[in-house]
């Protein structure tokens, strides 16, 4: 974090006003051309008193990196503190605990659901960001597959929507009982899962965590295991106290942790398909090129492309037919009996003479897709690179 002007931020008159300061951001220092960034702080350094600037450097590496971006006599501007933002696990952390894991918002992803989110999270980007707008996507897939998410927000929008409801044959009173009940459950199901999951102590100051295995030691029994196999045993007061309070601990969750899917109207506020949201986040662009050149008609819905299955219709864009064709082909394609074929097929469409201009711009956004390449063994043929139907 820096600021302007340098070593003068000290003499500022303390009776004028403090006026919020412009904030710039550069989110990754390194990526910056140096020249551009130490002229630019030059001249923002000149009206510094007329613009209370501060500059956020984003650094992926070490702080030692402004000293290697910025010459001295451009870093002794900056009254430069360092700190450090927390990670992206602990922003996941805080998201997960102010969106999800309270009852204030009735929208929840299902378990798989949010195992999908967490995955891409963990495994492809770490972005917080992203994830945020997972669960965006998973919100607007559910008000538009499920019929009863119109029940899913607020008391007063919801007492609306039950009232809809009524005119469809719905009970009107018993939607609002059984949501009343859903939301009782939501108020007392957090709570007590965040107490299961927070770790506790027991006397003697050894810390104990989720499940009352002791941290640091490789115990082969949970507390409520020890609790069973020591019935037999005459207990001591302490062990009398504790199995009083894991019982009580145990009624708790068994009272309050039943999985949301046997409650009532779970669909209402539960997005479970995890599969949906899957295919739209783990995108994979070659089955999606694939498919729209083998079977234009399910993007364009133009009823002159439709066809049996595996054949494409001659009045389909020019690629897709010159596509089709060369899957015909072996590991050479001859570049002129390619043409000859395309010319052919296209003869046969009303109102569509063939064009080898565009047959070439068709083979050259194939090149561009990676199913052909030029080869050297043969200067008019051209060699695939994809079989078996991919």
């Amino acid at each position: 974090k820096s600021s302007t002007p340098g070593k003068k931020c000290s003499s500022a008159d303390e009776d004028e006003p403090q006026r919020p300061p412009i904030v710039i951001i550069f989110k990754d220092l390194e990526a910056f051309n140096p020249r551009v960034l130490q002229d630019f702080i030059l001249i923002c350094s000149r009206y510094v008193e007329q613009l209370p600037l501060m500059f956020v450097f984003g650094i992926a590496t070490s702080p030692s990196t402004i000293q290697r971006v910025l010459p001295h006599s451009v870093s002794s501007l900056l009254c430069i503190e360092l700190f450090q933002s927390l990670s992206c696990t602990q922003h996941l952390a805080t998201v997960i605990d102010k969106l999800i894991l309270t009852h204030h918002f009735p929208f929840k992803p299902n378990g798989k659901v949010l195992q999908v989110l967490v995955s891409i999270f963990l495994y492809h980007d770490f972005s917080v960001r992203n994830f945020i707008k997972g669960l965006k996507l998973a919100l607007l897939e559910h008000f538009l597959s499920q019929p009863l998410s119109m029940l899913c927000g607020g008391k007063k929008q919801v007492a609306g929507s039950a009232v809809q409801l009524s005119h469809q044959g719905l009970e009107s009173e018993t939607c609002k009982k059984l949501l009343k009940d859903l939301h009782k459950y939501h108020k007392n199901y957090y709570p007590v899962l965040r107490y299961k999951g927070a770790s506790y102590h027991v006397p003697g100051g050894e810390r104990v965590g989720e499940g009352g295995v002791p941290v640091g030691h490789a115990a082969p029994e949970t507390l409520l295991e020890m609790k069973e196999t020591r019935r037999t045993k005459k207990m001591s007061q302490f062990e009398i106290l504790r199995n009083e309070t894991l019982e009580f601990i145990d009624g708790c969750v068994r009272s309050h942790l039943a999985p949301p899917e046997t409650q009532p109207l779970y669909e209402v506020c539960y997005y479970s398909s995890s599969s949906v949201l899957r295919r739209h986040l783990n995108a994979t662009p070659r089955t999606s090129i694939q498919t729209a050149l083998s079977s234009p008609y399910r993007y364009l819905q133009n009823d002159k492309l439709r066809t049996e299955e595996g054949g494409v219709s001659n009045a389909a864009p020019d690629i897709c037919i010159v596509h089709k064709l060369h899957l015909e082909c072996g590991r050479l394609i001859n570049l002129y009996d390619w043409l000859e074929a395309y010319a052919t097929v296209v003869s046969a469409a009303e109102g569509k003479d063939p064009d080898s201009e565009d047959y070439g711009k068709a083979v050259s956004e194939l090149e561009f897709l990676g199913f052909i390449k030029s080869t050297k063994q043969k200067t008019d043929h051209v060699a695939r690179l994809t079989w078996g139907g991919c």
